[in-house]
């Protein structure tokens, strides 16, 4: 392997010498670049081969190639380019070619690999190639399919070529709504860039305005003018995905960003009315539709008492096909709009009452009782209001929004002890949650003796769940070291340390405390990276890594030597090559 390594450092001989030769790096720094390249060569001539040495390989001559363009822009050295920059992006396409031939299923490989050409080679038609080559051997990946379709809109601006990408993709994705509608939406852009452009013409403006080359056809014909190939490809995505209303609503939002297609709009309407008669979201949309047309003071579209009422005979039909959480939302999505459009006390009165109703009657969601609460603050007094939250987090006891903003108003209104007390005695029927607890911790910071803040972090670390105690001994250390107590810090880290459910944070919390006291005691540090080690060293690289570099910086080396070998012995065999791979490396930027 060390033979084939050496030969590929000697074919770079040429490369690297005229680096030098041209001022562009000085000698120290060629010495590394070699170095860097004959560590990942080696990486690559593994047995079992990794991707990622592929992309970090092309992603370090991709940096070094972009600060030869720096250096060389500094210096105005415009000479070698062949010798320099040829032989680099030789080697880039080199490795790609091989890390696709290794694992052409690898989507990422190939978007990295497009990504490149685009950027630094700006190759219109090897970008087309890549992506047809990609798509010949990756048909599962929609993301895939529509870059290639963009570019080709885009950039090549040939919408034939774009349709055809999106066509052959949705016959391998037929499920797929995002290249069903990425069609849809191409079919009506098709159109707009031509209706925009005879407009243009009309009045004498197209030279001053740049259009797409595509939008230069004067051969379209009529129906396709009216929409009629969209609507085609509308009714297709429907017969393959039949049932699915989300489909279908996609396609709604799309059609409605372009204005001239409201004929279509209405035909794809009443497909979807007959179709899913039963379905809440197609009477909110129709609603939606009319909300948008009044805002818009659209033609005939009558007074805000008319449109109530249309929305109100919708919404009325809509609750006789069904009664359930679904239809209860968009009852109260659509008179909320509503509100929005005359915002007054009377009709804010209205809505809370259809609120009450639908919380004795219906459904309410989570959502609404949050918003009912949040408008009774403004509209009703403080204790109607408590009353309500009271509701609330009876009905929602998990709420993480309820609780903070309940004990948020309730200390506001009756103190933090109120609030304090309430939190106490809430703690078995109420989910806990790191945004609950720092509301509390909050509170009581502002309000009460540091001891009684001492006891709810006690609480908070003795009784929570493990992943909630982790996060709470974190803010128990700081805020304890915050008090400019040290010895209590330590006496309190030394406590914790021996609990279970700790994070890496913890550790590296205290080791950064105990860095940042005027006198610094190593050997504290040096025992909080031991315990971090014990605790994780089977399943981090990191925390050894930052050990042994702490060491180091301190200038034992002979620690870092047996740090290295604790390493080897205390990590699992898929971690082992990390761990090699990023000490040798931090060791080489040393």
């Amino acid at each position: 392997m060390g033979e084939y390594v050496q030969q590929t450092l000697e074919e770079m001989t040429n490369e690297v010498q005229q680096l030098e030769h041209a001022g562009l790096f000085d000698h120290s720094e060629v010495k590394k670049i070699v170095s860097r390249r004959k560590l990942f060569e080696y990486k690559l001539r593994r047995r079992v081969k990794d991707k990622q040495d592929y992309l970090m390989y092309v992603k370090y001559e991709t940096k070094l190639l972009e600060l030869i363009w720096l250096r060389r822009k500094t210096k105005g050295y415009n000479d070698k380019k062949v010798e320099i920059e040829g032989a680099i992006l030789q080697r880039i396409n080199k490795l790609f070619r091989l890390a696709c031939r290794n694992w052409p299923q690898a989507s990422e490989l190939w978007e990295s690999r497009i990504h490149f050409v685009k950027k630094v080679e700006k190759n219109r038609t090897q970008v087309s190639s890549l992506y047809t080559r990609a798509l010949q051997v990756i048909t599962n990946v929609p993301s895939l399919w529509l870059s290639a379709a963009k570019f080709e809109l885009e950039v090549i601006s040939s919408v034939e070529s774009a349709r055809h990408i999106l066509l052959k993709g949705i016959s391998f994705n037929k499920n797929s709504a995002v290249l069903w509608h990425e069609l849809f939406r191409l079919e009506l852009l098709y159109v707009h860039q031509i209706k925009r452009r005879n407009v243009l013409k009309k009045e004498g403006l197209l030279k001053k305005v740049s259009l797409p080359r595509y939008a230069h056809n004067d051969s379209v014909s009529k129906e396709v003018l009216q929409g009629k190939v969209a609507q085609t490809v509308f009714k297709h995505a429907m017969i393959e995905n039949p049932g699915s209303v989300n489909l279908a609503a996609g396609f709604i939002h799309i059609v409605k960003l372009f204005k001239w297609a409201t004929d279509l709009e209405t035909e794809m309407f009443d497909f979807m009315f007959e179709s899913f008669p039963e379905q809440p979201q197609l009477y909110e949309l129709k609603c939606t539709r009319l909300i948008q047309a009044f805002e818009a003071k659209a033609p005939g579209c009558g007074t805000l008492p008319t449109l109530q009422k249309q929305c109100d005979v919708l919404l009325k039909q809509m609750m006789a096909v069904e009664r359930s959480e679904q239809t209860w939302d968009v009852f109260l999505n659509i008179n909320y709009r509503l509100l929005q459009l005359s915002p007054c006390p009377t009709t804010t009165q209205k809505f809370l009452l259809l609120l009450a109703f639908v919380e004795r009657f219906g459904s309410l969601s989570e959502f609404w009782m949050i918003l009912w609460v949040k408008i009774y603050q403004y509209y009703a007094d403080g204790d109607l209001t408590l009353e309500l939250f009271s509701k609330g987090v009876q009905l929602f006891p998990q709420s993480e929004d309820l609780w903070c903003n309940y004990l948020l108003y309730l200390a506001d209104k009756k103190g933090c002890e109120a609030a304090r007390n309430l939190f106490i005695n809430t703690r078995k029927v109420r989910k806990d949650t790191l945004r609950v607890w720092e509301v509390v911790l909050s509170l009581s910071a502002n309000a009460y003796t540091d001891i009684h803040s001492a006891a709810l972090y006690e609480i908070g670390v003795g009784e929570c769940e493990e992943s909630l105690a982790a996060i709470l001994k974190e803010k128990y250390l700081d805020w304890m070291y915050l008090l400019r107590d040290i010895n209590k810090t330590r006496a309190l880290y030394k406590r914790l340390r021996r609990t279970v459910g700790l994070r890496e944070q913890f550790f590296k919390q205290y080791i950064d405390i105990e860095n940042s006291q005027c006198e610094v005691d190593s050997e504290k540090i040096r025992a909080a990276h031991v315990h971090l080690t014990q605790e994780f060293g089977t399943k981090s690289v990191d925390v050894w890594l930052d050990a042994m570099a702490w060491e180091q910086a301190q200038g034992d080396l002979s620690r870092v030597s047996v740090l290295f070998s604790q390493a080897k012995k205390s990590l699992p065999d898929n971690l082992i090559g990390e761990f090699l791979r990023q000490s040798t490396t931090n060791s080489g930027t040393n």
